[in-house]
């Protein structure tokens, strides 16, 4: 065999292959990106449905933490408002003060009590 003829046979296969080559990847790039497209899909429709189960457990949350509801439950577990003397805190003092008395003004102009 010639150099000519090999160099001949060498040019054909790189014509041969290259364009197989490109043709291979093209076809690879597009099934990545339908691939990809239906995953995007996927985890927007994930996202909405955990958005959705967040407005509902904040719902939730609100009616379980609203006064009414509290009242109810504290009924049903036989709870009552604490005693004077039970109270314990920083208002605790003015909790247990007579209220005959009414509260001094302060130096500015304000009420303390």
């Amino acid at each position: 065999m010639s150099i000519g003829t090999l160099l001949m046979r060498l040019i054909f296969v790189a014509a041969t292959v290259t364009p197989v080559s490109a043709c291979l990847f093209r076809v690879w790039v597009h099934q990545e990106a339908v691939r990809l497209g239906y995953q995007l899909s996927s985890e927007e429709r994930r996202g909405t449905e955990l958005a959705h189960l967040e407005r509902q457990l904040e719902l939730e949350l609100a009616a379980e933490r609203s006064p009414t509801h509290l009242v109810q439950l504290a009924k049903q577990l036989g709870l009552r408002p604490p005693a004077p003397t039970q109270v314990v805190g920083k208002n605790a003092p003015r909790l247990h003060a007579a209220p005959d008395k009414p509260a001094k003004a302060d130096s500015k102009g304000g009420r303390r009590g």
